[in-house]
């Protein structure tokens, strides 16, 4: 009976170990993928960024352009406006002018 049970717990000892062992190469196999994998998902992950960046940059870069155009148009219509606006008063006082000297001479 001893006889058996000590071979029983051999073969447990020996399939533990067993065990043990392919845990620790899956281990091993683990460490090794990230060791090489995961610089190489850093990397693609900073690249990814940087284009990101650069887009969004054109993009700013482009609205930021627009809304200066729109703002010079604006500034140009009302620059306009305001000319016309003092060359009608400019008249007008002309006009004012040359009634008072008639009514002077």
């Amino acid at each position: 009976m001893q006889a058996a049970i000590e071979e029983r717990f051999s073969a447990l000892r020996a399939e533990v170990c067993k065990e043990s062992r392919i845990r620790y190469e899956t281990v091993e196999q683990l460490k090794g993928c990230l060791q090489n994998d995961f610089p190489k998902l850093q990397e693609m992950i900073k690249h990814e960024q940087a284009q990101r960046e650069s887009s969004d940059q054109i993009v700013r870069d482009k609205v930021d352009e627009t809304l200066v155009t729109q703002v010079e148009r604006v500034i140009e219509t009302e620059k306009r406006q305001r000319e016309e606006t003092e060359e009608a008063i400019l008249e007008m006082l002309k006009e004012m002018v040359g009634k008072i000297k008639q009514e002077i001479d």
